[in-house]
């Protein structure tokens, strides 16, 4: 199945923003040579953020009934209470509501109150634990969301003389998976947050990976996800870095940046690989390390 429009997926709000990927020139010899992008498995970005894949700690003690959250709902639910009985007696003096009317339209704000507190209850005490077995089973492709280049990103992804950034956009990322047959992939931009205040939404099973922590909001991520869901992907899956998913090259890139410390000979030997491959697409020297004019 090919790339999915998911309500539960936050897009970016300009579609046309321009996103890059930074990577070493074998990576990018091999996305050429291949048309495909590689997508690496979950856990093992784990090395680099404990809590990758894994729900917020406010989440975990909305599992505990004896957390601190807990005794705030109680405090909540007894101003509702009184907010409640305030509004019964103002519906029979002005909108002359019988007593039963407004006892029943009580009755039912509570039991609202009441449901949504024991679901999101439930939800968090096992939910949390039970993702842990997706952790093999799902796999990203990561985009950092920019108007131009990132001096950051060249040195954390590319930092070598050899170094390349794809220069693409969100629309060019959808539009370029359209064609892939092998896998459902879904694309969402990735929502920073405070995990001790903040809680990730449990309905939807790839909130979980759409989630990081406010440290790494630098990334200014847009992540495309696979997740391997039957019985047969989880055994094919279990023991590889990452999958590789087909894309449409003409699509995906709309320039080639090279490392701004790059020799001259790279930049030829890749204008010269991407002819033999027929890919017409414009190959840039970064200036990010040019000297002012004067």
């Amino acid at each position: 199945m090919p790339f999915t429009d998911d309500p539960n997926l936050i897009a970016p709000e300009d579609p046309d923003c321009t996103i890059w990927r930074y990577m070493d020139i074998t990576k990018f010899l091999s996305l050429i040579d291949k048309s495909k992008l590689f997508f690496v498995r979950i856990d093992r970005l784990m090395k680099d953020d404990a809590y990758e894949g894994f729900f917020s700690d406010f989440n975990v003690q909305f599992g505990n009934e004896d957390s601190e959250i807990h005794k705030q709902l109680d405090n909540l639910r007894a101003e509702l209470i009184e907010k409640v009985e305030s509004t019964k007696i103002k519906m029979m003096q002005e909108e002359s509501k019988s007593s039963e009317e407004a006892e029943k339209w009580g009755e039912k704000e509570l039991d609202n109150f009441d449901k949504q507190r024991s679901n999101i209850y439930l939800s968090n005490k096992w939910i949390p634990n039970d993702m842990k077995k997706f952790h093999d089973k799902v796999f990203i492709d990561s985009w950092h969301i920019q108007e131009h280049e990132s001096a950051a990103m060249w040195k954390l992804y590319a930092g070598n003389a050899s170094g390349i950034a794809i220069e693409s956009s969100y629309n060019r990322l959808k539009n370029s998976l359209k064609s892939c047959n092998e896998y459902q992939v879904n694309i969402g931009t990735v929502k920073y947050m405070d995990y001790r205040r903040n809680y990730i939404p449990v309905h939807y099973p790839l909130s979980v990976f759409l989630h990081k922590r406010k440290s790494f909001e630098h990334e200014k991520e847009l992540r495309a996800l696979v997740m391997a869901t039957s019985s047969r992907d989880s055994i094919e899956y279990k023991d590889i870095f990452g999958i590789e998913v087909s894309i449409v090259l003409e699509e995906l890139i709309n320039r080639i940046f090279v490392s701004p410390t790059a020799e001259p000979w790279i930049l030829q030997l890749l204008q010269s690989v991407i002819k033999r491959y027929k890919l017409d697409k414009e190959i840039v020297q970064s200036d990010l390390i040019s000297k002012p004019i004067y």
